[in-house]
């Protein structure tokens, strides 16, 4: 997680997948799926990282911030239907009360911006 909140996405990717092959069962790996969906995503590698947002869904299927992953996802492989749908689920969401990922859009305001690009391609308007 330090490596891609420092902007290293492609550097966070292998210590992300060891660490969850190290507990697959971990009741919290629906947040670190969803760092690894954004350390592919910010890596270029958009595919991968729905493969990974989709595994964090399992996991947590009633976390919103994964949500907003798989759409960002969705729409970087131009698939704006599923994106879409995944905006009225998160319309249907609270917001959770703490923000996991706040220290990755406070040092990474590009990831940042490209996420609210990418949610508001989805229909997201906040």
């Amino acid at each position: 997680m330090g490596q891609l909140f420092r902007g290293s996405a492609s550097e966070a990717i292998a210590p992300l997948e060891h660490g969850l092959m190290l507990n697959r069962y971990d009741p919290q790996n629906f947040v670190w799926f969803n760092v690894l969906a954004l350390a592919y995503l910010f890596a270029g590698q958009a595919n991968e990282g729905l493969v990974a947002a989709i595994e964090a869904r399992k996991v947590g299927p009633t976390w919103r911030p994964t949500y907003e992953t798989l759409a960002c996802c969705y729409v970087s492989l131009g698939r704006l239907p599923e994106a879409r749908s995944c905006v009225e689920l998160m319309r249907e969401m609270e917001n959770p009360t703490g923000d996991a990922l706040a220290p990755l859009r406070l040092r990474n305001p590009h990831w940042a911006d490209q996420m609210a690009d990418l949610l508001k391609k989805a229909g997201w308007q906040q």
